[in-house]
């Protein structure tokens, strides 16, 4: 059977990152300003020298993950409300029931790398999986975002050929997965300069991450911190915001 790319299903072309698609009607003066204004913040984006569209600045999103826009109604109390919110709405952090995220849940890490390869566009195809960890099978709904991890190198297995996607996620596994995830090798220079590539931190493979996180003055943990899914949003969402800062896009969801 031919493998299908979940992104090539909806979209054949990239759609830039922050822009959400709405049906609505755009009767009275005020809605037709703000379509307006949202639609010239798009084309800025679009004619941004930075941007090609072999590479797009930080992340880009198909129309499935588009589409949707979770309302998060137990997100009140965390001090990463705004964070959850946001990519709620971007369709990159799910709930676990209609409506209810949980944020001090554990944080896997199958479930912290799915929303990593839809964060920054990575493409999962269908049935790619190739029986590479012993844990982890064909019909498990993330075998292929595990295949996905191997391709893009942002994830190993352990020295027995397990991959442990059931183990809770610590810190520096979801920095190496997320530096790692996004697209266009955005943070590889910045890796090698930090070592990872060159062994420096042979002993501790961890200490590259975590001093380029503590560099771009981003959220820190300590490494063997296991996270939960408010942590883990945040961590995507720093990563995002610093690489959008970085082509002067400004972090907000345009309607139009």
């Amino acid at each position: 059977m031919k493998k299908k790319s979940y992104k090539s299903m909806y979209v054949a072309a990239a759609v830039i990152v922050l822009v959400s698609i709405s049906a609505g009607f755009y009767g009275s003066k005020a809605d037709k300003e703000e379509l307006q204004g949202n639609m010239n913040y798009y084309q800025t984006i679009r004619t941004n020298p930075r941007y090609t569209k072999e590479c797009l600045p930080a992340v880009a999103f198909e129309i499935e993950h588009l589409e949707k826009d979770e309302d998060f109604t137990d997100i009140e109390d965390s001090d990463f409300e705004e964070e959850i919110a946001f990519l709620g709405q971007m369709g990159i952090v799910e709930g676990v029931d209609q409506n209810i995220f949980d944020p001090e849940a554990d944080l896997n890490r199958a479930e912290f790398l799915k929303m990593v390869t839809v964060a920054f566009g990575r493409d999962v195809d269908e049935g790619s999986y190739d029986d590479e960890f012993s844990d982890v099978d064909q019909d498990d709904w993330f075998a292929d975002y595990v295949q996905a991890g191997v391709d893009y190198d942002m994830v190993n297995g352990y020295s027995d050929s397990s991959f442990k996607p059931e183990n809770q996620v610590t810190y520096a596994q979801a920095l190496k997965i997320a530096m790692r995830g996004t697209n266009c090798g955005f943070f590889e220079e910045d890796l090698k300069e930090f070592g990872v590539y060159t062994q420096e931190y042979a002993k501790d493979w961890y200490e590259g991450y975590m001093d380029l996180a503590e560099f771009l003055n981003i959220w820190d943990e300590s490494q063997n911190h296991k996270m939960n899914r408010e942590e883990g949003a945040k961590v995507i969402y720093d990563l995002m915001e610093y690489s959008l800062a970085t082509y002067e896009i400004d972090m907000r969801v345009v309607k139009y």
